[in-house]
């Protein structure tokens, strides 16, 4: 310089207020000149969500934030957040319905929420996933496999659906069996039914837990008659 020193720059990456001066050996400057480091543009997007778990039709709340390349919060920029399945099919296909501060979704599945700021590249890299789950049951379904007869120890061959409202699946439902006389079937292992009684019993298979209001879910009632005797066959003449 014209006073015979140095010039120096430096770099500062986090945003406050500092005081810059120079310093030969114990000998530094009274006066230091105040410096403000502000954030720069933004760079990266933070997604945060209210649930990541959600119903049909339950709404989950969004809220997004901004960083520059160093972590400093920006502000004053609009930010936007989008939907998007886990699948890359259409969010329309979900049933996705969205606000500026919320949205729900209809089918089950994973979904992708990721912030970004309008104009800028920066989309948020790491984004939370919210699964939908299926709702209560609507309707169901149950399928027994007749026949005249069964035997002690077999499965009982029964099949049960039902769906949601919204006609998703619900895995494992909450099937319950009873019988007459009690106890004539046990779940041998969750979502085994076992015949475990002779005779003829009356079998009856409702739906537990809550229901979707309006739900078409009524027992269902059939009969088997369990025979484990074989049948003894007499030959009296060649």
């Amino acid at each position: 310089t014209a006073m015979g020193g140095e010039r120096f720059s430096t770099i500062g990456t986090w945003v406050g207020t500092y005081d810059a001066y120079c310093q030969i050996a114990t000998v530094s400057d009274a006066t230091p000149v105040t410096v403000t480091l502000q954030a720069g543009f933004p760079a990266i997007s933070h997604t945060e969500v209210s649930l990541t778990s959600a119903e049909p039709g339950e709404n989950v709340v969004v809220g997004c934030s901004a960083t520059d390349e160093f972590g400093n919060a920006v502000s004053g920029y609009s930010l936007h957040y989008t939907v998007f399945p886990a699948d890359g099919a259409s969010s329309a296909i979900y049933g996705v319905v969205q606000t500026d501060s919320d949205f729900s979704a209809t089918r089950t599945g994973p979904l992708y929420v990721a912030c970004g700021v309008d104009g800028y590249d920066a989309e948020d890299e790491s984004p939370p996933l919210v699964r939908v789950v299926a709702g209560k049951p609507m309707i169901w379904g149950v399928n027994l496999l007749e026949q005249d007869c069964y035997w002690e120890g077999r499965r009982l061959p029964v099949d049960v659906v039902a769906y949601d409202a919204w006609s998703n699946a619900i895995e494992n439902p909450n099937v319950i069996v009873s019988t007459s006389p009690a106890n004539a079937v046990v779940e041998s292992s969750p979502g085994v039914w076992t015949l475990d009684a002779e005779g003829d019993i009356d079998v009856t298979i409702s739906l537990g837990g809550e229901h979707h209001p309006g739900a078409a879910i009524d027992p269902f009632v059939t009969s088997v008659r369990v025979d484990s005797t074989p049948p003894v066959i007499a030959i009296t003449s060649p």
